[in-house]
């Protein structure tokens, strides 16, 4: 009989995030806003593989009058580019208050058309995709 060959899963946990990191860079940072009447500690992260970035925020403040509790702001945002622009979008939730926000940009091109402008909107949007 001929010998059985074991046939590793791309899926396992190790191969599937050492697959996912590779060619990619990964950035954060903290910080420490300190007002007369509060100290806010904050931290973000940031992923990015080729021309897109997720990221991720996240602050807590504490009262340096009383134990009065002050809203947490955590936020999340995605941002796609591309030679021609990009297009983005974030979401923040602090307390009961929420917020969700889309950017874009487009690098307008001079045509070789008498110096003027051309450009067509269903290109943008694929461009930007």
């Amino acid at each position: 009989m001929a010998e059985k060959k074991k046939i590793k899963s791309p899926l396992k946990k190790k191969n599937f995030i050492s697959s996912l990191l590779q060619d990619s860079t990964i950035g954060g940072g903290v910080g420490v806003q300190d007002t007369e009447y509060e100290t806010i500690p904050s931290a973000n992260i940031s992923l990015t593989k080729g021309n897109t970035t997720v990221g991720a925020s996240l602050e807590k403040g504490f009262s340096k009058i009383d134990k009065q509790n002050i809203n947490s702001q955590i936020g999340l945002n995605f941002i796609k580019e591309t030679d021609s622009g990009h297009i983005g979008a974030e979401a923040l939730k602090s307390g009961k208050n929420k917020y969700f926000g889309f950017t874009f940009s487009k690098k307008l091109k001079k045509k070789k058309t008498g110096g003027h402008m051309i450009g067509k909107g269903h290109d943008y949007i694929q461009d930007l995709l």
